[in-house]
């Protein structure tokens, strides 16, 4: 009996939420990004296009299926930025996807 690597096609991770909250300048700032539809743990999740507005910052701990923004806006404007994320490959192909945000900080 041999073990073989499972091909077949894994759906497409899904972003929630769809937009982010408005932030307001100088206030605190906390937003929960999650992926699912995964089917190995997520690997990674990072800001791979783009930038977040100054102040804030991207957590994400290894394996976990969030990631959240935080942290205090210094400037109002149109923050727009993509999230991506990438699960274990195991002994399946490992899913890849990415979603883009806004931030409009007042």
């Amino acid at each position: 009996l041999a073990c073989f690597p499972d091909r077949r096609p894994r759906p497409n991770l899904v972003f929630d939420p769809l937009e982010l909250p408005a932030a307001q300048a100088g206030a605190a700032y906390e937003a929960t990004i999650t992926v699912s539809q995964n089917v190995t743990p997520v690997y990674w999740m990072k800001v791979v296009e783009g930038a977040l507005p100054d102040g804030l910052t991207f957590e994400y701990n290894e394996n976990d299926n969030f990631a959240k923004i935080v942290g205090t806006p210094t400037s109002a404007g149109t923050f727009k930025f993509a999230v991506g994320a990438a699960c274990r490959g195991t002994s399946v192909n490992g899913q890849t996807g990415q979603m883009e945000y806004g931030i409009e900080v007042k």
